[in-house]
């Protein structure tokens, strides 16, 4: 059931995935075109601002989808409606906290912006506030969903949304050419998107209406409590990782830097969401495997994730490398591609997060939140003081290091130890050599398709994209391949996809 469940959650997630990276590329296309770089540049700002005030959220989200686990498998109708009574009541009051906490940054919105100004620049940040506080007052319910494997649903419902939200952002952008009625609609089409989310949840779970709630225990509010108050601190780190990039080129470089840069992020972040689909929805069954499996068991099945996500994620990586530039090229011209360096540095990082996808998953199924919890709060500071210093010295390239250098100094080693220690029961190293091996086959098969690519072929920008594309469709695979033929993982997936099609 578990193999069914990840499967069908992968292939729904993957196709809606791909819909949706489609139709955002159409979009983005227009929206550069008729509102410009400027524009995108506070796109990108406003939304990682708004990320910085989600950290009131505390984690409690991800809390509350490990303790739904194991009620929902054991069929605990009321302690399952505790949970959602609790969730949505905290929901609720942080959701007043980030509309508070917005509304006093209004003043010091200036600060972050280099090289713009907009006479609705605060109507413009008060639409992005709204369209974040509805997630607290209506988006709750969905975390149900995810915990009882049925991110499916969401997928589908996401994909909806997605496609009528882009389609008039098109004829918005066409027919007026204003971004206060482009924020506007998007709002409009994610309340939609939510109350139908709510009418799933009420009708495939109604009795977390009406069945008599259970008390927690001390105990149990003490393990939320732990648990809430540890991933606080990984949201934490992993905002002033990932999500504070926009406002140091804002602040230190310009927002028409920022505007270009959103265009990368755009690509690797769609490509990264592929690779999530199929890896993180394997989480909601690896969280029932923890809690029912040997840990030879466990750390079989993690193995076999590890080698799907390297397989995904190098192939990717490889893939940006060779074709980043050509393509945006392509899409809306020469002058919005960077230096190849700088391409080389997001490549790197994309690889690393990647990578970070399959450990991840029984850190956060098993609930090792508390252990590393201080590590988190080290990693932010390491992060913005090596981007700050170096996007003085070096440009953009400076902050994409910050990131790079965090990545492999603190993540890299204690995410892996908790999961060897606590889970698998295995010596470290292992996993180390696993990864490494993986790694430096990902870097030669990386050169050869690069020197493969390079080579000059006689024909228009497109031929040459195609051959480019056909390239990285085919020699990394072949060469993944010819490696890994005998492992028993690529075996495991090679049966699972006969029956699959059979």
């Amino acid at each position: 059931m578990r193999i069914v469940n990840s499967i069908r959650n992968s292939s729904v997630g993957l196709v809606v995935h791909i819909s949706i990276m489609i139709l955002n590329f159409i979009s983005r296309t227009y929206f550069v075109r008729l509102l410009g770089t400027e524009y995108l540049g506070i796109n990108g700002l406003f939304t990682n601002i708004i990320s910085m005030l989600n950290l009131v959220e505390l984690g409690v989200g991800s809390a509350i989808t490990y303790t739904l686990y194991k009620p929902l498998a054991l069929g605990d109708k009321s302690k399952v409606a505790t949970i959602m009574g609790v969730y949505k009541k905290i929901y609720y009051k942080i959701g007043t906290v980030v509309l508070g906490i917005g509304i006093a940054l209004i003043p010091f919105l200036n600060l972050f912006i280099n090289g713009m100004y907009d006479k609705n620049i605060v109507l413009i940040f008060l639409l992005f506030l709204i369209d974040t506080i509805i997630s607290y007052f209506l988006g709750y319910k969905r975390t149900i969903l995810e915990a009882d494997q049925k991110i499916y649903i969401l997928k589908l419902v996401n994909f909806s949304q997605q496609l009528a939200s882009n389609i008039l952002a098109i004829v918005i952008l066409i027919l007026t050419k204003n971004y206060v009625l482009y924020l506007l609609m998007r709002i409009l089409v994610h309340i939609l998107e939510d109350i139908f989310i709510i009418k799933i949840v009420e009708n495939k779970y109604s009795y977390i209406s009406y069945v008599d709630s259970t008390e927690f225990s001390l105990e149990e509010k003490k393990e939320l409590s732990k648990n809430i108050k540890a991933l606080f601190l990984h949201k934490i780190g992993g905002y002033f990782i990932f999500s504070t990039d926009n406002l140091i080129i804002s602040k230190f470089i310009s927002i028409s830097t920022v505007g270009i840069f959103s265009n990368y992020t755009l690509i690797i972040e769609s490509i990264n969401g592929v690779i999530k689909q199929i890896i993180n929805n394997i989480s909601a069954s690896y969280g029932n495997l923890i809690a029912k499996e040997s840990h030879d068991k466990k750390f079989d099945i993690y193995n076999k994730i590890m080698f799907l996500n390297f397989w995904i994620g190098g192939v990717s990586a490889i893939a940006l490398f060779c074709l980043i530039n050509p393509f945006i090229t392509l899409w809306i011209g020469n002058e919005y591609i960077f230096d190849m360096k700088i391409v080389i540095v997001m490549v790197i990082n994309f690889y690393i997060l990647s990578m970070r996808m399959s450990i991840n998953i029984p850190r956060t199924t098993a609930g090792l939140f508390f252990n590393d919890r201080y590590v988190c709060i080290i990693e932010a500071a390491i992060n913005i003081l090596t981007s700050i210093i170096l996007v003085k010295k070096v440009g953009i390239i400076g902050v994409l290091l910050g990131t790079t250098i965090t990545s492999i100094s603190v993540q890299f080693i204690t995410v892996p130890y908790l999961c060897y220690k606590h889970i698998f029961k295995r010596p470290l190293k292992e996993y180390y050599i696993r990864y490494f091996s993986y790694f430096i086959t990902t870097l030669v098969t990386a050169i050869i398709t690069y020197f493969i690519c390079s080579i000059n072929i006689n024909s228009n920008s497109y031929i040459k994209f195609l051959y480019k594309v056909v390239v990285c469709v085919i020699v990394p695979n072949v060469i993944f391949l010819c490696r890994y033929i005998k492992l028993g993982e690529f075996k495991y997936f090679t049966q699972l996809l006969i029956k699959i099609i059979c």
